[in-house]
């Protein structure tokens, strides 16, 4: 029985179902009750509004595995719990739908991939009063990058095809060779008989024994059922002379005896006889399956991307810079206008004499990245003509096609505005007082909790790629810098928020607790270590390293004091560290051989903005405010830091503390 849903403003309905966004809104009750849906919506599912209000979600869409139209059901089940337990927008994947058509055109279902976003509307006590479904339709997008990417394979395809004929004719032995270490195997087909003569590679990669008979029929009889049609129709094009009797088809694998699958690659070539009727076709298959996991998992992580709720992702393809793909964000940015598939100037016409549209055209023509901070951007937000401020950090990726020309730009944005006006409204505040010197507040810009959060999600999403055993060396690769980069940027934010601290909240706070000093030395250095495994580190302690100091701030001391050493230390010379207790107070020592610091650098070492060395920092590690910080952490443990540095000797730190910092329990 349906249920009279009251709850929801008649008012607020009426202007809600005609939006014109694919959205639904339902009650947090117990049944998920439906109390109203935009027209795109009900367009979208086929439905009526009088089959959906008052009924329970689930009711209307039901969990049926028969049923094609309720494929992904449970995964929406699933993401309005969260939404609704966490009180926080739940972003779910690109899902595929098979959609019924009506019988007046034709019946049956239509394929649809949708991008859903499950948001709670809270009420002013901060319970959730409504759940809010929004979809994105993105099936052209997907199918766009289908199609890329089969012309991808096919002008490979082509070039492999090529490279083949050449070492043909180059030498027969030369190529046996080249095949067997390629791991390719060789098949030819007499059409007359339809018999297959093929090498053991080809056999194995197949699933046949050495001595199986093999025909046409069986070749076919080991493809997978869905992938069969579409390869019997390319092998009957070729040999009938279609496409110059070239012939190239992906397809997979029935399980084999082990129950693997594979995903095999397949290309070959018809000759004709007198009569013009194909005679053979020999040809070439090699297993891609590696290729194809990793471009499903490419496929994964810009999915992964663009769902992402507060990150702006689009694609702009070719000189007129056409909009292929917008995530749900970026319609939102551009007050849900319909964008996709047309030039930029055309499709937000308001952006036409702004900063940003020559550096896409820039990066279009060279083929350079470029990474803006806080661009000025002012655009139509709601549709309505009227123009809005907004500040953005933008980074412009380069999409280059197989032949290396560039083809596309990915855009990703994150909103500032807020960030930007705050500041700028402290920065008038400061000039007004005259309080703060220009350096320290574009140190507080720099440093706030908006750089950390997108530096924190980049680490953990790089660190989970990087376990993953199916990337290719190049993707790899790829993840590793941007990860060495993220923590690059990471130890930056912490060494200024530290010196902000420092300088504008009275000092470093320390929280003194009972600690090993020898002990903790050792674990950091095991740290350090890993991150200089070509290098000598010698680590000794001596006497009793108890006391009672802040072990994360201690290890900070110790880390940077052994990588300044490692950094401008002579390479092939050792690095000694050396705690030792003595008394009521405990020494720490670092030492290093190399380049003495220059005798008019000893005495501001310790100020901001300085480096033991005029070399500078080439690995691009830090802002030079290292020893500053290492020097207000000794001083705020009650302790003393000293630098000795002769070309005979080397260079050495001391650091001298009490065993009990000030704050500590006796």
């Amino acid at each position: 029985m349906k249920r009279e849903a009251t709850e929801f403003s008649p008012e607020y309905r009426l202007l809600f179902e005609q939006s014109p966004a694919m959205c639904l809104v339902v009650l947090p009750d117990a049944d998920l009750t439906i109390v109203a849906a935009s027209d795109a919506y009900l367009r979208a599912t086929r439905t009526r509004r009088e089959e959906l209000y008052g009924r329970p979600i689930f009711d209307a869409f039901p969990d049926n595995p028969e049923d094609a139209h309720a494929t992904g059901v449970g995964n929406v089940r699933a993401s309005l719990s969260r939404a609704l337990a966490t009180k926080k927008p739940d972003p779910m994947p690109v899902q595929k739908y098979d959609i019924p058509r009506p019988e007046a055109e034709g019946g049956g279902f239509e394929e649809r991939y949708w991008s859903p976003i499950h948001t709670p509307v809270l009420s002013p006590e901060g319970e959730v009063r409504y759940l809010l479904q929004q979809v994105d339709d993105v099936t052209e997008v997907v199918r766009l990058t289908q199609h890329r990417e089969e012309d991808r394979v096919a002008l490979k395809a082509l070039q492999q095809a090529e490279a083949t004929r050449r070492a043909l004719r180059e030498s027969e032995e030369r190529l046996r060779r080249v095949v067997e270490a390629s791991g390719t195997g060789t098949f030819e087909v007499n059409v007359s008989t339809r018999e297959v003569v093929a090498d053991a590679r080809y056999r194995e990669l197949s699933g046949l024994s050495p001595d199986e008979p093999f025909t046409m029929e069986k070749g076919f009889a080991l493809i997978h059922p869905e992938d069969r049609p579409r390869v019997a129709r390319a092998v009957d094009e070729a040999l009938a002379g279609k496409n110059g009797g070239h012939y190239q088809a992906e397809y997979r694998t029935v399980p084999l005896s082990h129950g693997a699958m594979r995903w095999m690659e397949a290309r070959g070539q018809a000759r004709f006889g007198p009569d013009g009727k194909a005679v053979h076709l020999w040809g070439t298959g090699i297993d891609i399956t590696a290729r194809k996991t990793a471009e499903a998992e490419r496929e994964r992580l810009l999915e992964a991307i663009a769902a992402q709720p507060a990150l702006g992702v689009a694609l702009f393809q070719g000189p007129d810079l056409v909009i292929q793909m917008a995530n749900a964000f970026y319609h939102a940015l551009t007050g849900h206008r319909d964008i996709l598939g047309k030039p930029l100037l055309e499709a937000l016409p308001e952006v036409r004499d702004q900063s940003f549209v020559p550096i896409l055209d820039r990066v279009m023509r060279t083929g350079e990245p470029y990474v803006g901070r806080e661009v000025l951007i002012r655009w139509d937000r709601h549709a309505d003509g009227k123009l809005d401020d907004g500040y953005f950090h933008f980074i412009y990726q380069p999409v280059r096609g197989p032949d290396g020309d560039v083809e596309a730009v990915l855009t990703l944005g994150q909103e500032v505005t807020d960030v930007v006006r705050a500041r700028q409204e402290a920065e008038r505040y400061a000039r007004a007082q005259r309080e703060r010197s220009d350096f320290e507040q574009q140190l507080i810009g720099i440093v706030s909790h908006d750089l950390r959060n997108p530096l924190s999600a980049i680490l953990l999403g790089t660190t989970a790629l990087a376990r993953r055993e199916d990337l290719d060396e190049r993707s790899t690769k790829a993840v590793m810098r941007i990860q060495s980069s993220a923590e690059r940027a990471v130890r930056m934010v912490k060494d200024l928020l530290d010196f902000t601290q420092a300088r504008l909240g009275g000092g470093i706070p320390v929280v003194p607790r009972p600690l090993d000093l020898h002990d903790l030395t050792w674990q950091v250095m095991e740290e350090v270590r890993a991150s200089f495994p070509e290098r000598d580190l010698v680590v000794t302690a001596q006497g009793n390293g108890q006391g009672a100091w802040d072990a994360d701030r201690m290890a900070q001391v110790v880390t940077n004091l052994a990588s300044n050493a490692l950094k401008y230390g002579t390479p092939d010379t050792p690095v000694s560290v050396r705690t030792r207790g003595d008394g009521d107070q405990v020494e720490l020592e670092v030492h290093n051989r190399g380049a003495p610091i220059p005798p008019e650098s000893l005495g501001r070492l310790f100020q901001p903005m300085q480096r033991a060395s005029s070399r500078g920092d080439t690995a691009g590690r830090s802002v030079g405010l290292g020893l500053y910080i290492v020097d207000r952490i000794v001083q705020a443990h009650g302790g003393t830091i000293t630098v000795k540095s002769t070309e005979a000797e080397g260079t050495t730190f001391t650091v001298r503390l009490p065993r009990l910092a000030p704050g500590s329990a006796a």
